[in-house]
């Protein structure tokens, strides 16, 4: 299973226009979303990353839209980051959203916002399956296919070749 991880930023629409334009996309593959809102800094320039917690790999995650954004600030646009995120394992798994903004013409990279999302994962058996066929299918082939054509070979081929020379 699948799920788009979405940050929103905007100088100045209210806290209302963005929840409504956000809604727009809040629900995705009929799963329900959280939003969570705060006040940050906005300027000219602002980056937002995901990443896990730890140095384990839980989650594959594909970025979406470019890390490093523009923001207009006369205007009441909405600057949009989004993430494709897979769970790999299961259990209690933690993902962080930090916010840098960019000052000035030397571009100083501040971190103003670190949140924290919070992941239960319970994978049904055949997705741990297939997930295990993705993660090690050259330990498959090495143990188990490779071995599987060499048998198949060494018994049906290999006999015919031999009929044929003698």
């Amino acid at each position: 299973m699948t799920y788009i991880i979405s940050v929103s930023i905007s100088k100045n629409m209210t806290k209302n226009d963005v929840i409504s334009k956000v809604s727009s996309f809040k629900s995705v593959n009929n799963h329900s979303t959280e939003l969570i809102d705060t006040i940050i800094r906005v300027t000219p320039k602002m980056s937002v990353n995901l990443k896990e917690v730890g140095t384990e790999k839980n989650f594959h995650i594909d970025t979406i839209t470019p890390t490093v954004q523009k923001i207009e600030i006369e205007d009441t646009t909405l600057t949009i980051w989004q993430w494709r995120v897979t769970p790999i394992k299961d259990g209690n798994k933690v993902l962080t959203i930090t916010v840098n903004l960019y000052i000035g013409k030397v571009e100083k990279n501040l971190e103003i916002y670190d949140g924290k999302i919070y992941v239960h994962m319970n994978h049904k058996i055949w997705v741990l399956i297939g997930n295990f066929f993705v993660n090690y299918w050259q330990w498959l082939c090495s143990a188990a296919i490779f071995p599987f054509l060499i048998w198949i070979f060494k018994v049906y081929i290999q006999p015919k070749f031999k009929k044929k020379i003698e």
